[in-house]
């Protein structure tokens, strides 16, 4: 026995299924919302950061001593090789400093440009270190 209650409510969902098509069936745009959030990504501005390491009584030194510069490029390419990104706002984890004291060619190239700057006359602190890598050295508060 059909009732027309029945009838009614289903008459009804038709006509709002056809008004308002199910969402799958529409077509959809990508589009990215404005937002007024700064990007996660965000950084310094390079040319700042160039400007302030040419500044820099150690980088002056460094910039005179070829043999400084070639030592500091060949243990680049080792932390590339590693997979090792040094930067200011992200530093290598505790686990990717565990690797890399494992890595023997890291340690030969970390000697390598130790002896270099200590041949060269350039006396490395760990102020200058900090400042060499862009970072601001821990505070001795605790």
């Amino acid at each position: 026995m059909f009732i027309p209650t029945h009838l009614r409510v289903a008459l009804k969902c038709v006509v709002v299924q056809r008004r308002h098509p199910l969402v799958a069936q529409r077509p959809h745009l990508a589009i990215r919302n404005f937002s007024q959030s700064s990007v996660r990504q965000a950084s310094e501005d390079r040319d700042s950061v160039l400007s302030q390491l040419q500044a820099s009584p150690i980088m002056k030194q460094i910039a005179d001593k070829p043999e400084v510069l070639k030592a500091l490029h060949d243990f680049a390419l080792i932390l590339k090789e590693s997979n090792v990104e040094i930067s200011p706002d992200k530093p290598p984890s505790p686990m990717q400093m565990f690797k890399l004291a494992a890595n023997p060619k890291f340690r030969e190239g970390a000697r390598k440009v130790i002896e270099e700057m200590r041949n060269a006359g350039i006396n490395i602190t760990s102020e200058n270190a900090f400042e060499l890598f862009g970072m601001k050295p821990p505070s001795q508060d605790k």
